[in-house]
């Protein structure tokens, strides 16, 4: 775990406490809408927070058998900078980071990928 900034914190919690609700929602047969947006002005630590929170998510995937796939979309370039910090911070064995730049193998994402685009 990193140490975060109180804003950072309550952001990462917020974040991964919709995304468990949403999945407990799903599970119970709800529907929901899927799709989640973090957004927060630049400078904020985006990269990190969302690091933070993958991390987080990472413990519950190894619990359950659920598995997952996120959309990382930023502008310009910036999708490969993510995607270069991310690969630092991240597990290989939890997360299959993939950059679109590099493009599909097979044009499919497995479980648990992290597809950086922008």
């Amino acid at each position: 775990m990193v140490d975060l900034k109180d804003f950072q914190e309550d952001a990462v919690s917020e974040l991964v406490d919709l995304i468990r609700k949403q999945l407990t929602a799903i599970d119970a047969g709800a529907r929901v809408d899927p799709n989640i947006i973090f957004k927060s002005p630049t400078g904020s630590g985006k990269t990190l927070m969302m690091t933070e929170a993958l991390r987080r998510l990472a413990e519950d995937m190894f619990l359950s058998d659920k598995h997952f796939v996120f959309l990382w979309l930023a502008p310009v370039k910036l999708h490969a900078q993510s995607y270069d910090k991310l690969k630092k911070e991240l597990r290989d064995d939890v997360y299959n980071l993939v950059n679109i730049d590099n493009g599909l193998s097979d044009g499919v994402l497995a479980p648990n990928t992290i597809l950086f685009s922008n």
